[in-house]
């Protein structure tokens, strides 16, 4: 009886590399397509980042928990007008408006520190990592004075 065995063609010779990425890398081929479990996968890592793209910090709760921590916020926006602008134009994104620049000149004077915290493209890292950051962080640079 004769013994079947995987033939070396099925086999895909970049496969050993994802043990060094979580890119995309040798998914295979379904005759000139993917197979349908990569589709899938890519199709909801891509729904995953729009919905990073286009969520929104929640400045309330940020700033609640930064006067938890004794820390003041001054919220500050970009030249952009919405998140559509900002795709289209990420220059805008990288410069504040009037209003903003005005509030920085005449409130903000005499900080050792200031600390940035801006959305980009991800509103979810700031909503789930700012505050624990600036718990770890604060401390520190006030045991440095």
């Amino acid at each position: 009886m004769a013994k079947i065995t995987k033939h070396p063609a099925d086999e895909n010779p970049l496969a050993f590399l994802k043990e060094f990425t979580e890119a995309r890398i040798a998914v295979g081929t379904t005759g000139t397509s993917i197979p349908a479990k990569a589709l899938l996968d890519f199709n909801l890592a891509h729904a995953h980042a729009r919905d990073a793209v286009y969520s929104t910090v929640d400045v309330d709760q940020l700033s609640a928990d930064l006067a938890e921590v004794h820390l003041q916020m001054v919220s500050l926006c970009s030249s952009v007008t919405d998140r559509v602008q900002y795709l289209q134009r990420p220059d805008l994104g990288r410069k504040l408006n009037s209003e903003s620049v005005k509030i920085l000149t005449e409130q903000i004077t005499g900080a050792d520190v200031t600390i940035v915290i801006i959305d980009g493209l991800s509103s979810f890292a700031i909503n789930d990592n700012a505050i624990n950051l600036l718990k770890l962080l604060v401390p520190r640079l006030q045991d440095s004075e």
